[in-house]
């Protein structure tokens, strides 16, 4: 249901792009995100309320419908769906299980693909939390140099100015546990 919440509630880039960015934008885009902050406020307090090994599993099994929420193109709510809601239960995920690892690459890949501005955001996110949660892992040999890279990219002057923000922000905490 939670998820659900996330796929009923967001607008589309057009609509993203004019809420500003500076502080105090939250009022701003309150309207527009209602439900999506209900959908991440209700898997974040069910993380917290049940054990992670009782609600990950759904999740896990949830997102990996892939023509639900990775690989339908058409549907850009389900993957930004998606990849918010790795950003939520990042915390609650093992760095030594491969969903960290899966995780990480389906944000790399997203990040250099994906035509919506509103996903490559949210994988930057997704980035900085699951580095900040798991460094051992994102700022380890496998993905430093590919993290790096993906985010330097995002600071390209052809980028959206609300990515090359959020992208120097998440190579700031990423450096941090190099």
């Amino acid at each position: 249901l939670c998820m659900d919440y996330f796929l009923q509630s967001q607008i589309d880039d057009a609509q993203w792009d004019t809420i500003p960015y500076y502080e105090g934008a939250q009022e701003a885009s309150n309207d527009y995100n209602a439900l999506f902050s209900a959908g991440e406020y209700g898997v974040d307090r069910l993380l917290n309320a049940m054990t992670a090994e009782a609600v990950l599993p759904d999740i896990y099994k949830k997102l990996g419908e892939p023509q639900k929420y990775w690989n339908d193109a058409h549907n850009w709510r389900a993957v930004h769906c998606a990849v918010t809601v790795i950003t939520q239960v990042s915390d609650h995920m093992e760095s030594e299980s491969s969903q960290v690892a899966l995780a990480t690459q389906k944000c790399l890949q997203l990040l250099r693909t994906a035509p919506s501005v509103q996903i490559r955001y949210a994988c930057i996110n997704a980035i900085g939390q699951l580095s900040h949660d798991h460094p051992q892992v994102l700022c380890g040999a496998k993905f430093r140099d590919e993290v790096l890279r993906a985010l330097r990219e995002a600071l390209d002057a052809a980028q959206h100015i609300k990515l090359q923000t959020h992208a120097c922000a998440a190579i700031l905490n990423f450096i941090e546990n190099l």
